[in-house]
């Protein structure tokens, strides 16, 4: 906490030193990308639609309106800076900063009454998961996006997580009150962050280090991966949608979307420590990196996912630069004097014969991927209609199974096996059987890997 409070002092130190053109700047990379806070906006109206409405409580039904309407005005207020800042006065900047503040931190408010009401509330764990996943990521985002306003930045880290970590000490399981320490901590240091990117950015514009300039370093900070240094998941999606607005209409262009993921990652990180995970990702990125041409982009989606854009001419060129790139990353990483093998699956859609949209794209070269999965790993698919409804009956089978472990669907028949001499059963061999209510009997050798990777088989 002191390195803290000596930076906060500093801060303040700072603000009352900030030059008009310097505090411009600054004011401006709270709007710098709109886009960013249109997705953010998406995100967070997507995953409070889908709590309220799945847990039908009145409370978190209106966090979820408010946090709708407030999404949608601080992109509607984005959008109109965007068109006024070349002759934005000194006065109307800081009408605008402090439009931005109010926002964000009602925002930030609703999240973290979000957040609070689900933890307290009776619902469904997976809407727990899903309202911590929201508010961590959106505090992680704050505290690098905004951190030219450290504010502003500080001011929403507090009221979206701080209601997190009280939400979880309502509970008796000391964990959850482990939980709510840990997350203490994460905010000091998401603040510590903060306050570290205000000084170097406070430091370069002091040194009149061009203003345009510092304003493209926090889109990129905005849009880079912090441990590899490739472009992060915002990046890809808003360059994936100019790479097919740019192949529309024309007839020898294609683009493939590889999307990749590293085969028994969590094993890597259980064994050998987070660090040696965050090595093999840094090593892995690289190494793709040297595959690809400049007609290529590499972008780490999230966890130990990458997504590859590549312009091709045919399918089978971008399945051979799949396979360059399993070949690539097959090498061993030494890790602490120990030998790894990397291995990693690959999931490829070409547009626009698999879809001309981003979104289709990504799905499509996600069900590629998870047809890779299924064969194994370590190998590279390219995607056909049929894994389309391949992947829908998994899923079918895969909700299925919850249901009927409830409704106990599942009977045992005892199949008798019989001493040929005596003519005696000597002993039953017990099989396990299913009969779904729409897809009818299901074969064991079907449902019995689908409960075993969907945790239901311990």
């Amino acid at each position: 906490m002191p390195f803290v409070g000596s930076k906060l002092r500093y801060l303040a130190a700072s603000e009352d030193s900030l030059g008009k053109q310097v505090r411009a700047v600054l004011v401006g990379t709270l709007f710098a990308s709109p886009a960013s806070l249109f997705i953010g906006a998406a995100v967070g109206s997507v995953v409070a639609g889908i709590i309220a409405w799945q847990s039908g409580s009145p409370a978190l039904l209106l966090c979820s309106i408010g946090i709708h309407g407030v999404g949608l005005l601080r992109i509607v207020s984005a959008v109109v800076y965007a068109r006024l800042e070349k002759r934005s006065a000194e006065k109307e900047r800081a009408y605008w900063e402090k439009l931005y503040q109010i926002g964000a931190w009602l925002y930030a408010f609703l999240l973290g009454a979000l957040i609070f009401l689900t933890l307290t509330s009776d619902t469904a764990p997976i809407l727990q998961i899903m309202a911590c996943s929201l508010t961590t990521g959106y505090a992680a985002g704050v505290a690098v996006r905004n951190a030219g306003r450290p504010i502003i930045a500080i001011g929403q880290l507090c009221l979206a997580a701080l209601p997190f970590s009280i939400g979880l000490m309502f509970h008796a399981d000391p964990l959850y009150w482990l939980f709510a320490a840990l997350n203490l901590f994460f905010i000091i240091g998401m603040i510590d962050i903060s306050l570290q990117t205000y000084d170097v950015v406070y430091s370069a514009l002091s040194g009149r280090e061009d203003q345009k300039m510092v304003a493209d370093r926090f889109e990129k900070m905005a849009q880079s991966d912090m441990l590899t240094g490739l472009d992060n998941r915002l990046a890809m999606q808003m360059g994936l949608t100019e790479l097919l607005n740019a192949i529309d209409g024309t007839e020898d262009r294609k683009l493939a979307v590889i999307w990749m993921d590293l085969d028994h990652f969590k094993t890597i990180n259980d064994t050998f420590g987070h660090l040696a995970g965050d090595k093999v990702l840094i090593v892995t990125a690289q190494r793709v990196k040297a595959v690809l041409d400049e007609r290529s982009s590499l972008a780490r989606f999230g966890g130990d996912e990458f997504v590859i854009l590549a312009e091709v001419t045919s399918k089978e060129e971008a399945i051979a630069i799949g396979e360059e790139i399993l070949e690539s990353i097959s090498q061993p990483v030494t890790i602490n004097d120990n030998s790894v093998e990397i291995a990693a699956s690959l999931g490829i859609a070409v547009a626009p014969d698999h879809g001309c949209q981003s979104e289709i794209m990504l799905k499509n070269a996600d069900i590629a991927l998870y047809h890779a999965k299924g064969d194994g790993g370590k190998c590279v698919r390219c995607f056909e209609p049929f894994m389309h409804e391949d992947f829908l009956l998994h899923r079918q089978i895969e909700s299925g199974l919850a249901e009927a472990l409830v409704m106990e669907q599942f009977e045992l028949l005892f199949q008798p096996i019989v001493d040929l001499d005596t003519g005696k059963t000597k002993i039953c061999e017990a099989l396990l059987r299913w009969n779904h209510h729409e897809l009818g009997e299901v074969s064991p050798a079907v449902f019995i890997p689908i409960a075993e990777s969907a945790g239901l088989i311990s």
